[in-house]
């Protein structure tokens, strides 16, 4: 990876066969505007979340917008471990 940084920044990202940084940074930014969503981390990431859309559209990465979250019966206290 490299990174110039003048009046703006310049990141060249390599696909090698040993490494994918365009893969690891599109992970990378897809997490990123994820987390910053979540309800205990959304203030704290409110002033970069402009920054963090514009690389997911600059770079194409789509996120569903679909939230799934874990329902009481599927954690490890529900009535069917209890029983046992």
């Amino acid at each position: 990876m490299e990174v110039t940084a003048i009046n703006f920044i310049e990141l060249k990202l390599f696909n090698t066969i040993e490494e994918n940084e365009v893969e690891q940074f599109m992970n990378f930014i897809r997490r990123a505007y994820i987390e910053s969503s979540r309800a205990g981390l959304k203030n704290t990431f409110e002033q970069d979340r402009p920054i963090i859309k514009k690389l997911m559209e600059e770079f194409g990465i789509v996120v569903e917008t679909t939230t799934t979250g874990t329902a009481a019966s599927d954690t490890h206290t529900s009535q069917q471990y209890n029983d046992q």
